[in-house]
């Protein structure tokens, strides 16, 4: 039976909290489907807004107005590390496969952390004020960062990792936004990726200005600007990416179409209308009645698109139905306002593809390394090292040209370890190279050097192959063409085996 969780974390309460959840309980696993209610916790945190991010084997969650993160495991349920850092983090995101963790801290920078190796990657000061959100497009290409100071910064992620160094003749840093939306007039809240993996995916900004513009961020270009009723504080798209909902300081939430006015799909990227504002109608804005949720701090999608949760702050944790546009239930209520929550992928699938590599325990960040934006020296840290374990056994790579790799992943060793005698490939393969070495030699055709009397060979023959000699032998001195075809597949066979053994031989020795 499938299964869906999402994970809940609460910042400071204002006041001492009224509910039987366990002291000290900052961090909430809760089971949406099939039979709501909370499962697990952790203890001793307290998140801010957009600074809770969680993988499939650990939780990172930035404390409110500290410069740690506390780093939970999930197989063992308690908490793995604290990592102290120089300056307050204030937001954070996973990317490359949850191998690499970025946050925003307060001054305006981006660190780039590799759990498994401890590299730490630091930019420069690219926003005015502090970083107030994050965003990892699905393909872990680009970064959008939003800040306080209404900017929001494409960054490609590649260049922030990249070992190569920095050319100081080149004025344009590597590191440095590839491109900076300004329409905005005050504080970014929220950023929320589309799900497609092309060209034609989106990104929706939400602002305290009251606006929502949905932007083509590898082009650096507004295609649409949102007029909206209140200040937004959360955002997220649907499951098709044709409407985002938003949810509001006065704790409701709306629908806004971004193909209602004309119905067609190249509406959103119609020139013509960027400049224009639109203003979504109060008919799909939603109110809890008689609720007392309070305002909306932030929002989650189940994977079916059919139920969206909100965290708010009175600490209540509702579920709404999209499609009939109404309140549906309070899941719980916790003891703080709930300032994040991060939907988790479904779980019960028959044929779900096992990740390749597992993170058991992170590996903490060497700040006497931290690798800048400068470029000045060797950029790649003392004793690199992947720490992970690998869950599969490895593809062997393909060492003929000529030979179409096997979809296997057990190497020829592996499968002869393991047969109940000898692999028919390996028998045939030795047979066939015995027959090639009491094979006779292949001669020359005929015309082939008829105009200057001489044979002319790519190999070395044991035997004395004339005609003379072969009419002592008693042997024919002449070979049918398909004797000679023969001969030639089998030789051009031996050759294979022997290049592929070489290939080996050269890999082995660069690995060496």
């Amino acid at each position: 039976m499938l299964s869906e969780h999402f994970i809940a974390a609460i910042s400071t309460p204002a006041k001492a909290p009224n509910t039987s959840v366990t002291k000290d309980a900052g961090i909430f696993v809760h089971e949406l489907l099939p039979l709501s209610g909370q499962r697990s916790i952790f203890k001793k945190s307290a998140v801010a807004q957009n600074c809770l991010a969680v993988s499939e084997w650990h939780v990172f969650a930035a404390q409110e107005g500290k410069a740690v993160v506390h780093v939970y495991n999930r197989e063992k349920g308690n908490q793995e590390a604290l990592i102290p850092f120089q300056e307050q983090i204030t937001c954070l995101s996973l990317a490359c496969g949850d191998s690499v963790l970025i946050l925003g801290t307060e001054s305006g920078r981006l660190l780039l952390w590799e759990v498994c190796t401890g590299r730490l990657v630091s930019t420069r000061q690219s926003h005015l004020q502090a970083v107030s959100c994050l965003s990892v497009d699905p393909t872990s290409n680009f970064l959008l960062s939003g800040s306080a100071d209404s900017n929001v910064h494409v960054w490609s992620i590649t260049a922030l990792l990249s070992f190569a160094h920095t050319d100081s003749s080149v004025q344009t840093d590597p590191r440095s936004p590839i491109h900076t939306l300004s329409n905005h007039r005050g504080a970014i809240t929220a950023l929320a990726y589309g799900h497609g993996h092309g060209a034609a995916n989106i990104v929706v900004s939400i602002s305290v200005d009251s606006t929502a513009i949905i932007w083509d961020y590898r082009k650096g270009a507004a295609l649409r600007t949102y007029l909206l009723g209140d200040v937004p504080r959360a955002v997220i798209l649907d499951a098709i990416d044709r409407a985002f909902y938003v949810a509001y300081h006065d704790g409701t939430l709306q629908l806004v179409d971004m193909y209602k006015s004309t119905g067609t799909l190249s509406a959103l990227y119609d020139e013509t209308q960027a400049q224009t504002a639109a203003q979504p109608g109060e008919e799909n804005r939603w109110t809890a009645t008689a609720q007392e949720l309070g305002p909306g701090l932030s929002l989650g999608l189940s994977w079916d698109g059919s139920r969206i949760i909100s965290g708010h702050q009175s600490g209540k944790i509702a579920a709404w139905d999209p499609g009939k546009g109404r309140f549906l239930s309070t899941l719980n209520s916790l003891p703080g306002p709930v300032s994040n929550l991060v939907m988790l992928p479904p779980a019960g699938f028959p044929n779900t593809a096992p990740t390749r590599f597992k993170v058991h325990t992170v590996v903490k960040p060497r700040f006497d390394l931290v690798d800048t934006s400068s470029g000045n020296g060797s950029s790649i840290p003392g004793n690199y090292t992947f720490t992970a374990q690998f869950t599969s056994q490895l593809s062997p790579l393909p060492l003929s040209a000529t030979e179409t790799p096997s979809k296997s992943t057990k190497s020829d060793f592996d499968s002869a370890l393991t047969h109940s005698s000898f692999p028919a490939s390996m028998l045939d393969a030795g047979l066939a190279e015995l027959a090639s070495w009491h094979t006779a030699p292949i001669l020359p055709a005929v015309g082939a050097s008829a105009s200057n009397g001489t044979e002319e060979t790519d190999f070395i023959s044991f035997e004395d192959t004339s005609e003379a000699n072969a009419g002592k032998r008693g042997k024919p001195g002449k070979t049918t063409p398909q004797q000679e075809n023969d001969l030639l597949k089998k030789q051009v066979a031996s050759l294979q085996r022997v290049q592929k053994i070489s290939f080996k031989q050269l890999a082995d020795s660069r690995a060496e």
